[in-house]
């Protein structure tokens, strides 16, 4: 007869509670995992990610500061140079005065300037009430190396502009009476920017009887130059 077999003992089912437990102990773990990396370099490196970004905020604000300063200060600084030499000329047929200067115009300021308006007078110094010429915007014709300059013309703060302008009126029956006399005359140029700032120059000349002869007296156009016309 075959021997008996030994009974098998058959191992009981786990436990709801330990598998709870199994499920614990691998969140721990887990759990443990994600602080050892907020510890270590994911950690450093999200902690001074903060820090760099509180550094440049605290650069940022004070330069946002100084911006919104100069801004608000900006402005531009305009001076006008003139040449050396003053035209004039007379058209007979025309009954048209014209004079010719050079200008520089520069801009030592922060922010761009516009000249919007030009205006000019011939007055006699000795009788300024006695003679008045006056010319308007649409009077000038400037140019810049060759180059029309249309008004309005900006100024930016690089380079001196360099402008050569001529302007042309009819003379009245008064004006052209007064310009017969010799004696002193002021031609007052003003530049006038969109902000309603005048830029003015001047040339002063003089008008001997030889020139007037020789200009008003002529049947065809006359020109004259006049070599440092400084009012000083």
């Amino acid at each position: 007869m075959p021997p008996p077999s030994e009974p098998r003992t058959e191992e009981p089912p786990p436990s709801k509670e330990s598998e709870f437990d199994l499920v614990n102990q691998e969140i721990a773990s887990i759990k443990k995992q994600i602080e050892e990396e907020e510890r270590g370099i994911v950690g450093f490196s999200k902690r001074w990610g903060i820090v760099v970004a509180f550094v440049v905020s605290l650069i940022a604000i004070p330069r946002a500061v100084v911006d919104l300063r100069n801004l608000i200060s900006s402005k531009p600084d305009t001076t006008l140079t003139k040449g050396s030499a003053l035209g004039m000329a007379y058209d007979p047929s025309g009954r048209a005065i014209e004079f010719d200067f050079d200008l520089a115009v520069a801009n030592s300021g922060t922010k761009a300037d516009v000249i919007s308006e030009l205006d000019a007078k011939l007055v006699n110094l000795e009788s300024p009430s006695s003679e008045f010429v006056p010319f308007t915007t649409t009077d000038f014709n400037c140019a810049s190396q060759g180059a029309h300059v249309p008004i309005p013309f900006s100024v930016g703060n690089t380079l001196p502009t360099s402008l050569s302008c001529s302007i042309t009126a009819k003379l009245a029956d008064l004006s052209y009476e007064g310009l017969r006399h010799p004696g002193p005359r002021r031609l007052a140029v003003h530049l006038t920017s969109e902000s309603h700032r005048i830029y003015p120059i001047d040339f002063c000349f003089s008008l001997t009887d030889e020139t007037i002869t020789g200009i008003l007296n002529s049947k065809r156009r006359e020109k004259r130059r006049f070599l440092f016309s400084n009012c000083d």
